[in-house]
């Protein structure tokens, strides 16, 4: 019955229960529970997180959520190729059950709240994990936002608009596409 926080737009109480069960319809294992708790009380974070400003647009925004520290590892998350795929696991289940807790306790519903003209299939949820051992940018991100390269992180942002680049796994090629 504890709630993790309340969820914008409807305020509907995200309580520990509530995220397991969206968690088990996504095909979240049990340990992926941690991730998708701190992923709850990152939705709650204001002003960084305005929940409604996402949800309840005519724009297209997306939840992503990067991972970063050891728990990448543990929960066997894509770190490499195709990380945007729907075939791993964990990466997969648990940007689906992020999806799902904005639609079934924060309340989005089509047309009522979320006013968007196409929409965008990053909403079913995006999960993807930082390669910080042959990260050629310099510092982990979370490293970067103040955190120790020992703890494991959540960060929660949202996306918008499709730019589809075959970039290849080298920096500058990267670059050079962007």
């Amino acid at each position: 019955d504890y709630v993790v926080s309340k969820i914008p737009p409807m305020l509907g109480n995200a309580t520990v229960e509530k995220i397991a069960i969206n968690a088990v319809m996504a095909g979240c294992l049990p340990t992926y529970m941690p991730v998708l708790i701190a992923a709850v009380e990152a939705l709650a974070q204001r002003p960084q997180i305005w929940l409604e400003g996402y949800t309840c647009s005519v724009a297209s925004w997306a939840p992503l959520l990067c991972i970063n520290g050891q728990i990448r590892h543990d929960l066997n998350m894509n770190l490499g190729g195709a990380v945007m795929s729907p075939y791993n696991k964990a990466n997969a289940a648990i940007g689906h059950a992020l999806g799902l807790i904005i639609m079934n306790i924060g309340g989005t519903r089509p047309g009522i709240e979320d006013m968007s003209h196409v929409g965008h299939e990053g909403r079913f949820g995006m999960c993807i994990a930082e390669r910080e051992e042959e990260d050629p940018w310099g510092e982990p991100l979370h490293v970067a936002r103040g955190f120790n390269k020992t703890d494991s992180t959540v960060t929660l942002s949202f996306t918008n608009g499709r730019q589809y680049i075959s970039a290849g796994y080298e920096p500058a090629t990267i670059l050079r596409n962007l």
